[in-house]
């Protein structure tokens, strides 16, 4: 069995014991039926309780279930602090990757950092449906002038699970690029999430940062 195969059980078997504890019975196959409809674990917490309700899930066990993903994201984000420093692609991944636990859809997210890589604050630009969100530039610019970014990093979700870039993904990138340099903030990179792993732009390429550009934090970005 591989380490994603031993990690799935894993989740399954914790579903049926917070199902089994519910129900007050000794044994449940719940959430393998429940996985063979949704596909994965993360699919089943992620689905709301709407469409968990329409399972043989109860009311009350769909709606406990709904509320574990904002549960863990407090908790994960909690663990990092207010500041916390994402001074590398891996760092800043692994930091991202708390904010779309069981998001159902895409958010687009600025992350703006001081020069070394200090995260000052986190700006929600936009929140679309399963597989596209709106990318506004007004609204990231703003963000970046009204925290005084230094640097930034896009981030947004893909809940379908690819984590391969679309042509928009990368259009966006390069406007978003342009734009901040004119208010002389660096763009570091723009990460795309899907089940907890993510791919960097610009380590695939698509964000070329000029000499003139020389803060460490870019310099540094992908070591």
């Amino acid at each position: 069995m591989s380490s994603v195969e031993e990690r799935r059980d894993a989740c399954l078997n914790a579903i049926d014991e917070l199902l089994c504890y519910l129900r007050r019975q000794q044994d449940s196959d719940i959430a393998r039926e429940l996985n063979a409809r949704f596909d994965s674990p993360g699919a089943i917490l992620e689905a709301g309780a709407h469409e968990l309700s329409k399972t043989s899930l109860t009311a009350n066990e769909a709606r406990l279930l709904a509320l574990m993903p904002p549960l863990v994201r407090s908790i994960e984000r909690t663990a990092w602090g207010s500041h916390p420093r994402l001074d590398s692609a891996r760092a800043c991944t692994r930091y991202l990757s708390t904010l779309f636990i069981g998001m159902p859809c895409e958010r687009f997210y600025a992350l703006s950092l001081d020069g070394t890589g200090l995260l000052t604050a986190v700006t929600l630009l936009g929140q679309g449906t399963l597989d596209e969100t709106p990318f506004y530039l007004g609204a990231l610019l703003k963000g970046a002038v009204e925290t005084d970014a230094r640097c930034m990093v896009l981030s947004h979700n893909h809940p379908g699970g690819t984590l391969q870039p679309s042509r928009a993904d990368i259009d966006c990138t390069k406007q978003a690029q342009q734009a901040l340099q004119k208010l002389g903030i660096t763009l570091v990179d723009h990460i795309i999430v899907a089940d907890g792993m993510g791919v960097s732009l610009r380590q695939n390429g698509f964000i070329d940062i000029s000499p003139e550009q020389d803060a460490r934090l870019c310099v540094d970005w992908l070591k």
